[in-house]
């Protein structure tokens, strides 16, 4: 008990009166216990001795509370490079860190080390050599900085690549602890995390698979484009992936563009196409800059991962001297080296083709669908000389222009008849049908069944439309390109084919 705070006054107090209150301020010490009582008394002449107690609770002063998760996201996969962890700490207390800590991530067998990083950390690998040092092969990381209660530190990002014989399932832990390691006194863990983690066994996996690509059909000189890939072991699986559009599967003078995503940055390869350069720019994820070569000009948008999908949102300006129809080819690849192969997801018209003759290939409606069918397909076709200069009109649908196991028809406009070339894919036959469209009805070879009603051939002036049922076979699956060609009655003009429209051919 500390000595008495004493206060004196000599003006006399009326009847029923009060003196002005005292305050009295004091400090609570560290060591105060959790209840006092303080007690007041008055004295002096004439005053009959009184006092009053004041109960007192004191509670414990604030203290930081360490709070520590640990997250990956997916599986990994024996042999893998550049797996990630997330550490993150935060304070769930009612003051803030004050006093010296360490982070330890414990790696299980199977994980091996390769960075460690985080905004006000300083990050490393214990060598255990030294009394006063962590464990071999911990990941120590500390900080100068505190954290206000509420608040977090900056993650830390734990990069590790995965042993060829890693178990199938690890746990990874780590710990916050206070920073007076030594080995006979290992210091206070104030908190830790567990994440297990589950581990593919390497070999052939599923690839990445591109998805999508929304427009996926049009006729302007650019557009917003975005771009879907998925991974089954998480979007932090891929590596590469990348998009070519030209007429045909050829870098060379296309506008071929790869997006790294753990680099997060966007390659355009220049004109002579080898996807390993040199490239004609490269621009990084936050940056507005576009990146061009003669075909194209590229800005990217933006990047996002999420769960299994990345979405590539791209803006693209297609070169006036790039006319033509043109196929959006998609791939990704995966750190391992697995690749879904080349996608073709969408056609695009540049503006600017020069004029094929009297005849062209108009366009198809719809120009983009998915599944078996069966379903109504409209080609359109014209001629400056009028729709009876026109003799022969192609659709070939398959991955590439080949007519091998495909699905290739020729509609003879002088005769009406309409011919499906047979699996063998020779034009001039044998056929696997042959029918006149004057009547309804239906032909089939190995990859579709084709029908049509009772007036599916429309002409006036210089127009021709064709109108078919086409129905796909389970077997013809993956995604296939409408190929589209005319020619007129002499044979003088011919179109050429023309991408016209994509089929995601699945169940």
């Amino acid at each position: 008990m500390g000595p008495p705070v004493s206060c004196s006054r000599s003006d006399p107090l009326a009847a029923g009166g009060s003196y002005a209150a005292i305050t009295v301020m004091v400090n609570v010490a560290a060591n105060a216990p959790a209840s006092v009582t303080n007690t007041a008394s008055i004295s002096g002449a004439g005053i009959a001795g009184t006092s009053a107690n004041d109960p007192t609770t004191i509670n414990p002063a604030g203290a930081p509370v360490y709070h520590i998760t640990k997250t990956h996201s997916g599986n990994f996969t024996q042999g893998q490079n550049g797996a990630v962890y997330t550490i993150t700490v935060s304070n769930t207390g009612t003051a803030p860190t004050a006093e010296p800590y360490l982070v330890l991530d414990y790696l299980p067998a199977g994980l091996n080390f390769v960075s460690a990083q985080g905004t006000n950390w300083n990050c490393g690998q214990s060598l255990g050599n030294d009394p006063h040092a962590p464990p071999y092969g911990a990941v120590v990381c500390g900080s100068q900085t505190d954290a206000a209660p509420g608040t977090s530190f900056a993650p830390i990002t734990v990069t590790v690549n995965v042993g060829p014989n890693a178990p199938a399932s690890v746990t990874n832990s780590a710990v916050v602890q206070s920073a007076d390691y030594s080995v006979n006194n290992p210091g206070s863990v104030l908190a830790s995390a567990s994440d297990p983690t589950t581990i593919n066994p390497s070999g052939p996996l599923t690839p990445p698979t591109p998805v999508s690509v929304s427009p996926a059909a049009g006729s302007t000189s650019g557009s917003t484009y975005t771009f879907v890939f998925t991974d089954p072991r998480g979007y932090q699986d891929m590596n590469v992936v990348d998009i070519l559009v030209n007429n045909f599967l050829d870098g060379r003078s296309a506008c071929y563009l790869a997006y790294v995503v753990g680099g997060t940055y966007l390659l355009l390869v220049d004109d002579g196409g080898h996807p390993g350069g040199p490239y004609a720019g490269r621009v990084t994820l936050g940056s507005s800059a576009a990146i061009q070569n003669s075909q194209c000009s590229a800005t990217l948008v933006s990047a996002t991962g999420s769960g299994n999908n990345l979405t590539l949102v791209l803006t693209i300006a297609w070169s006036a001297t790039f006319g033509g129809d043109k196929i959006i080819h998609m791939a990704g690849g995966d750190v391992l080296g697995n690749n879904s192969g080349w996608q073709r997801l969408g056609v695009w018209r540049m503006p600017g083709a020069a004029s094929t003759g009297t005849i062209a290939v108009v366009g198809m409606t719809p120009n983009q669908a998915s599944g078996l069918g069966p379903a109504a397909y409209t080609f359109n076709f014209s001629d400056t000389a009028g729709f009876a200069n026109l003799r022969v009109e192609n659709i070939l649908i398959n991955d590439f222009i080949n007519g091998i196991s495909a699905c290739y028809l020729a509609y003879i406009r002088d005769s009406n008849t309409l011919l499906l070339v047979n699996d063998a894919g020779n034009p001039s036959g044998p056929f696997a049908g042959n029918s006149s469209l004057g009547a309804p009805g239906s032909m089939q070879n190995s990859q579709c069944v084709v029908s049509w009603g009772a007036n599916p051939v429309t002409g006036s002036g210089n127009n021709l439309a064709v109108t078919l049922n086409i129905a796909f076979l389970a077997t013809f699956d993956g995604n296939r390109v409408f190929y589209v060609a005319a020619r007129d009655v002499n044979d003088l003009n011919n179109t050429d084919w023309h991408a016209m429209g994509t089929q995601a051919v699945k169940q």
